[in-house]
């Protein structure tokens, strides 16, 4: 889906508490968004491709999911490019086709991944 396809759009996520040191606050902030952040957006689209775009587009469609992002950034020994790209998403994703006004959901809130993340 192109950028320019998005017609409205609104997102949030919980603020990430302080952390000890710079590691640590990139993987809270990433967390926030990966894990307890949504995003409705409203495209033109027709319903069968914001249906299947529900689906693709959160953070759940990685293989990476579940896994808080300090601990695959480590792992990845801070290469941001060893981790897989469609982590790089909000939890949640709400699209809503302009041509038929449907909402389509897709993802959801894992906040047992952010308490690891936020008290770790």
């Amino acid at each position: 889906m192109a950028p320019a396809r998005v017609r409205s759009g609104w997102g949030c996520c919980p603020i990430a508490p302080v952390a000890a040191d710079d590691p640590a606050a990139i993987g809270r902030t990433n967390d926030a968004v990966l894990y307890g952040g949504t995003v409705h957006l409203w495209i033109e689209a027709g319903d069968d491709e914001a249906a299947d775009l529900a689906q693709r587009l959160p953070s759940a469609a990685s293989d990476a999911f579940g896994t808080p992002f300090g601990e695959l950034l480590a792992a990845a020994d801070w290469n941001f490019y060893d981790i897989d790209p469609m982590l790089f998403s909000p939890a949640a994703v709400t699209l809503t086709s302009t041509e038929s006004g449907r909402a389509h959901h897709g993802g959801g809130l894992a906040p047992e991944v952010l308490e690891r993340s936020f008290t770790g």
